[in-house]
């Protein structure tokens, strides 16, 4: 096994009844040379002196507290700027991570950029999403690229900002922080994190690294538990806010190809699927359709109807979208 440095970079914010579980899950990781960063973003809770004394206890742990609030997207953009491993992986403060999480996504990593020389490369896993009040897995999330062939490029960058949600070829699926690793320059190299967004910096950093040509993995092997906490409603308003924030920041992109009134549409559609407003939401996606350039129309078209036939010829066994 490789001796390379692998910094875990967690951020923390009022979790102090979590915090100790997702350290001691990176504590276990079978890798033997960890940095385990924390960037406490001014938790007004216990979670700043919990910190303090497992920091205390272990050496490997190095902790940062902000003097103020800035949201996730700033918090991990400082775990960028101050992990010291070759690798960085990101944990989430309310999540745990199986023990062999570092020691596969190197594997995996390490095994792509053998076969695709030069990529750059971001790796996630497929999990387990567990409700907190019962502990019982209720369903897996299936990571993006987990088997050939893994996107990349632009229409992976189409992907991120909801226009392609399947092309029949690639294989999509989850890319969410809390599974992300990838080499420390890799993230340098394509600017890190927004700051600006509280919501949706994963999706922002991957729209970036796809226009830059980055290719997009996973390891098919559910490596983390993701536990449902309060407040985390994918649902939500502010969660529409970024996305739609997501959409203005890449609007010269979006309007060169006749695309970001569609993409808008296709936005809202998201959100009222998310809030089972379902008649409301096909309104939006109708209107999406029509409002999208005849390329993206098309392969629109064609999935719906490929989806179709597929539910009359027997189960579809494809992974849905996650946009």
């Amino acid at each position: 096994m490789s001796n390379t440095l692998i910094t875990i970079g967690l951020t923390c914010y009022n979790a102090e009844d979590t915090i100790r579980r997702a350290v001691a899950s990176a504590l276990r990781q079978t890798w033997p040379n960890v940095e385990i960063l924390v960037v406490d973003d001014c938790s007004t809770d216990g979670s700043w002196s919990v910190l303090r004394e497992l920091a205390a206890e272990q050496t490997s742990i190095r902790i940062i507290r902000t003097g103020q609030n800035g949201g996730v997207g700033a918090a991990r953009a400082r775990l960028v700027d101050e992990a010291r491993g070759e690798f960085l992986a990101f944990f989430d403060d309310d999540d745990e991570s199986a023990p062999e999480r570092l020691e596969r996504q190197y594997r995996r990593i390490s095994d792509y950029e053998a076969s695709h020389s030069g990529a750059d490369v971001f790796c996630y896993s497929n999990g387990h999403v567990v409700p907190s009040d019962s502990g019982v897995p209720i369903r897996q999330r299936r990571g993006i690229g987990r088997v050939p062939p893994e996107p990349g490029g632009p229409l992976a960058a189409d992907h991120f900002l909801g226009l392609v949600n399947d092309d029949g070829h690639h294989c999509w699926g989850m890319a969410g922080s809390g599974t992300l690793m990838a080499r420390t320059n890799t993230f340098r190299k394509f600017g890190g994190f927004d700051p600006r967004f509280r919501r949706c910096e994963e999706l922002d950093l991957a729209v970036r690294a796809a226009q830059g040509g980055a290719h997009f993995i996973s390891v098919d092997k559910p490596l983390i538990t993701q536990y449902f906490t309060e407040g985390a409603d994918k649902g939500s308003r502010a969660e529409l806010r970024y996305r739609l924030l997501l959409l203005e920041k890449y609007k010269s992109h979006l309007r060169s190809r006749g695309a970001y009134l569609g993409a808008v549409a296709n936005m809202q559609a998201w959100f009222c699927h998310a809030n089972d407003w379902r008649w409301r939401g096909w309104g939006w996606r109708v209107l999406a359709i029509i409002l999208l350039p005849w390329p993206l129309k098309r392969a629109r078209l064609e999935r719906g109807l490929a989806r179709i036939l597929a539910m009359h010829a027997g189960p579809n066994t494809r992974e849905p979208s996650s946009s």
